[in-house]
């Protein structure tokens, strides 16, 4: 149902286009696959748990399991540096060990899609150029196989001009009608009625303070898992648009919307449960 990216090193930097810096980052933990501190491992507990158990047919808040973890640089942390762990869905991030508030006990989610979309790189709550340091948008494919070569899928850069990120920009409120936009890699938007008429496109909410319509099949999905969705996703930052990309080799229609803290996608012809 949706995926995020990685900004750093086990992808080369592929996730913002460039390649990594030594001064963006410290050292990774040795043991990858092993949660690198017991709150996140009791927020992927709550929300998949149930589903490495077959206790749910429902799919994956983060993922299987961490697969990579980082101290990466970040003004208000300790010493300037915050744990982050990587998941298949987002990355998951403690900026203050000394606070367990909110929902996910200050666990954070964090803000990839923003800054894949945007190409700024936020290296702390600040928002001078000295905690920001802005790139080129993403190249990356935004859905589909992120390797495959000569991908004609949109890519994060493909979205900016579609999407909120420091821009004011806001689409219209579209509620009861039905998605059936698509985004083509070079940012053309054009229209298919035949997507329009799959199941789950009927817009149902209208996000106004981003100011993004939200299809049924995505607002179901946010809203009935284990985790609060403002915690797991975020606002949206941009409509949903259909786009052509490649999964498992094949090419596929693929619906696509970019919150603030992941990417949602919806294929049709998948399984109920993804």
């Amino acid at each position: 149902m949706d995926t995020a990216w990685f900004r750093h090193p086990r992808l080369g930097g592929l996730a913002l286009g460039i390649a990594p810096q030594d001064s963006a980052a410290a050292a990774p933990w040795t043991r990858q696959r092993e949660f690198t501190s017991p709150r996140f491992e009791n927020v992927w507990r709550d929300a998949d748990a149930a589903v490495a158990e077959g206790r749910t047919n429902r799919s994956w808040t983060w993922g299987p399991g961490p697969w990579f973890d980082y101290k990466e640089f970040y003004h208000q942390s300790p010493n300037g540096l915050r744990q982050v762990q990587y998941f298949d869905k987002a990355r998951m991030e403690i900026n203050n060990p000394a606070t367990t508030s909110g929902p996910l006990a200050d666990v954070t989610n964090g803000l990839l899609p923003v800054e894949l979309v945007s190409g700024r790189l936020k290296l702390g709550d600040g928002t001078g150029p000295d905690q920001n340091e802005q790139r080129e948008p993403a190249l990356l494919p935004v859905a589909g196989d992120p390797l495959a070569e000569k991908h004609d899928a949109p890519t994060y850069a493909s979205f900016r001009s579609v999407a909120t990120s420091d821009n004011g920009y806001k689409d219209q409120n579209k509620v009861g009608q039905r998605v059936g936009a698509t985004l083509g890699k070079d940012g053309a938007i054009g229209f298919r009625q035949d997507l329009a008429e799959q199941r789950g496109t009927d817009i149902a909410v209208y996000e106004s303070v981003t100011g993004h319509n939200v299809p049924r099949v995505f607002n179901d999905f946010r809203n009935g898992g284990p985790i609060p969705a403002i915690a797991a996703f975020g606002l949206p930052i941009t409509d949903a648009y259909w786009v052509r990309a490649k999964v498992g080799g094949q090419a596929k229609d693929v619906l696509v919307q970019i919150y603030e803290r992941r990417v949602l996608t919806y294929t049709p012809a998948n399984p109920t449960q993804y």
